[in-house]
């Protein structure tokens, strides 16, 4: 990885995460009973692990797994019903399908967001991809296996 493409993702990843955890704590104090806070506890902590690779990554100390386990987080978008799911953090490029009103939404933003419903009745069904995640996860995958390639040829 060139030291641009570890600091770009490094500084979305650590930047990303901590306006998370800010966002997450504003959150947390506001929300009211034991579902919301297990939600938001979880998040805030999805969101210090962000940081904490992220820093990692800008250290040039990487966790490659881990970093991809972080950014698939952000991947899936789902709304039901019953539950919906959003999750970003740094950037967003998203894509969604809402079954509803028949229709592709793009959507992008420059910031974190984490939106969670739970038995919500007036939401409709969409289903969608955070293609700047997507793009990430692949980005570090294949750097994952370009160095397992280096190491196998220089262990020969």
């Amino acid at each position: 990885m060139k030291n641009y493409q570890r600091r770009i993702i490094g500084i979305l990843t650590l930047c990303g995460s901590s306006v998370g955890i800010v966002s997450s704590l504003t959150q947390l104090i506001e929300v009211n009973g034991v579902i919301g806070t297990v939600v938001f506890g979880l998040v805030l902590a999805i969101y210090s692990w962000g940081a904490w690779l992220g820093l990692n990554l800008l250290e040039n100390k990487p966790n490659f797994q881990q970093l991809i386990e972080f950014w698939w987080l952000q991947v899936p978008i789902f709304w039901s019903p019953l539950l919906g799911y959003f999750l970003t953090s740094g950037f967003h490029l998203s894509v969604y399908f809402d079954f509803s009103a028949i229709k592709l939404i793009w959507n992008f933003n420059l910031g974190s967001l984490f939106k969670f419903t739970l038995l919500q009745s007036g939401h409709s069904w969409q289903l969608g991809v955070n293609i700047f995640a997507l793009g990430v996860v692949w980005f570090l995958d294949k750097q994952v296996t370009s160095t397992k390639a280096v190491n196998v040829v220089a262990s020969e």
